[in-house]
């Protein structure tokens, strides 16, 4: 059993855990089902290795059975029919979930490093509004929210983060665009260090 926590947004849930140690492969590789353990032994980074695992043991302990968790078009799909958004940093792992509508979530650690890079997700109107903002946090949220936005978007061929645009509301909500499809934003804080954040398109 791994531990994990449980966090409402909206109608989704979303799952945050740590990421499987290594040293524990032999223990939860045993519950992989007969193809999953074939492509687990295929992953030559143990990162990705670490990644792999941990979310299907996860999804088999939430759901309490075996999980059929494939890709289509580069995106996370359920046998189930359940809608399904993944993302991992660091040794953090989440998983977003909702019967009812495709989502996505992004996790991204708050870092210095966001100044220097922000010209590559923003465009030129939002760097000017973020000139004076002196703040890794809400430059992480402006980067966490690009991408769960561009996990949602149906075609995501010849998009770039920034087509998408974000405006923060506080630190907790916001909304994004892309053409004329506009989305709900939820945000988490997880242990000061990182940002989560739950795109949902507006109905």
């Amino acid at each position: 059993m791994i531990n994990y926590q449980i966090y409402n947004i909206r109608d989704s849930i979303i799952l945050h855990t740590k990421l499987i140690n290594e040293n524990d492969f032999k223990k939860y590789c045993i519950q992989l089902s007969t193809d999953d353990l074939n492509l687990f032994f295929q992953i030559q980074s143990i990162q990705r290795k670490k990644e792999f695992i941990t979310t299907r043991i996860l999804l088999q302990q939430y759901f309490n059975l075996n999980i059929i968790l494939s890709y289509e078009n580069k995106k996370p799909k359920l046998k189930n029919s359940t809608f399904i958004s993944l993302s991992h940093k660091d040794e953090e792992l989440i998983i977003g979930i909702n019967d009812i509508t495709p989502i996505g979530v992004d996790i991204e650690k708050i870092s210095n490093k966001i100044s220097k890079i922000k010209h590559k997700f923003c465009d030129a109107k939002e760097l000017f509004e973020l000139n004076n903002i002196d703040s890794n946090e809400i430059l992480t949220m402006y980067w966490c929210a690009k991408e769960a936005t561009y996990k949602c978007l149906t075609n995501q061929t010849n998009i770039y983060l920034k087509d998408i645009t974000v405006k923060l509301k506080t630190k907790a909500i916001g909304q994004s665009e892309n053409s004329d499809l506009k989305y709900r934003l939820d945000f988490l804080k997880i242990n000061e260090q990182f940002v989560i954040c739950h795109a949902q398109k507006q109905r």
